[in-house]
């Protein structure tokens, strides 16, 4: 499985082979040998990576994952390959006026437009369902805000990038 990590301004390409509780991980082009296993409560972790021991307490909060090891918080964004190609969706700065443009992660179908011009979306609230390769992906508003502009309507045929909904 890939996924996209982000700690502060840092980006790792990582990619997971799993074989029981080994997983071999590819980060960035360096294979690092991992034994990963959850411990008797939810958060508490075992990490023996490259022979090395590590205690985890991992926490999910809006997305993001809180590692805390040795007494220091490291706040990470992880993203599926999956995720990261519907993420590249939003948000685009389109003004000074902090609009917030939300595309097409892929060619697809319109088939549910859920909010008009003037609607008030909170953050994560949906905004459009598009169908591509099968299966249908609802768009969410990446902010609190109203909504400028819909571009698009149901039935419209949209390419990868095709702005559907502006919001400020």
């Amino acid at each position: 499985m890939k996924y996209t990590a982000t700690l502060d301004d840092r980006r790792f390409e990582i990619d997971i082979e799993e074989t029981g509780r080994h997983l071999s991980v590819h980060m960035n082009g360096k294979t690092l040998n991992v034994d990963f296993i959850k411990l008797a409560e939810e958060i508490d972790y075992s990490l023996l990576l490259d022979n090395v021991s590590y205690q985890l307490i991992i926490e999910e909060q809006s997305g993001i994952y809180h590692v805390h090891i040795h007494g220091h918080e490291y706040p990470v964004l992880v993203r599926s390959e999956r995720e990261q190609q519907l993420k590249g969706v939003i948000p685009e700065k389109v003004s000074s006026s902090g609009a917030e443009v939300v595309k097409a992660p892929m060619p697809g179908m319109v088939v549910e437009v859920e909010v008009h011009a003037g609607d008030a979306v909170t953050k994560g609230s949906g905004l459009v369902i598009v169908e591509a390769m099968k299966m249908e992906n609802e768009l969410k508003s990446p902010v609190d805000g109203v909504v400028k502009e819909v571009r698009v309507q149901k039935g419209d045929t949209v390419e990868k990038e095709s702005v559907l909904v502006i919001i400020e």
